[in-house]
């Protein structure tokens, strides 16, 4: 019975070492429940957020299987790469990491063609929502 619940919590919840994008400072933190809504930061389109650009690799917590791969941000043209990074940042990151490799303004242009769980399309969908009206009446 015991092993079953260890099995149940690991499956349920997880914990991961994690390297902030910001501050380099290395902190034990508890992931959300495996299967439950993204981080969607209230203050994703701030323009003074620090944000990814040019060839960047994502970090272990966040792409966790298979080989690293280096995607290119900065090529606007091939909506590809920004693609996957938006998909597994938006699905696995904290907070901290999807106001770093997430620009707002070009989530919104890519949303419609992102693959993600109807959870954190759900929780993403609102988020636009809010900040769409917000954004027009400034």
């Amino acid at each position: 019975m015991r092993t079953r619940r260890r099995a149940e919590t690991w499956v349920g919840f997880h914990t991961f070492r994690h390297t902030g994008p910001s501050d380099g400072a290395d902190t034990h933190k508890e992931a959300r429940p495996r299967g439950t809504a993204s981080a969607v930061p209230e203050d994703l389109d701030d323009p003074y957020l620090s944000k990814a650009s040019g060839g960047i690799e994502l970090p272990l917590h966040i792409c966790w299987s298979g080989p690293p791969v280096t995607y290119d941000l900065n090529d606007r043209a091939d909506r590809a790469d920004r693609a996957r990074v938006y998909e597994q940042v938006l699905r696995e990151g904290t907070e901290d990491d999807v106001r770093y490799y997430v620009h707002a303004d070009q989530l919104r242009e890519l949303f419609d063609e992102l693959v993600l769980p109807l959870l954190v399309q759900r929780a993403w969908t609102d988020w636009l929502g809010r900040h769409a009206s917000a954004r027009s009446s400034r």
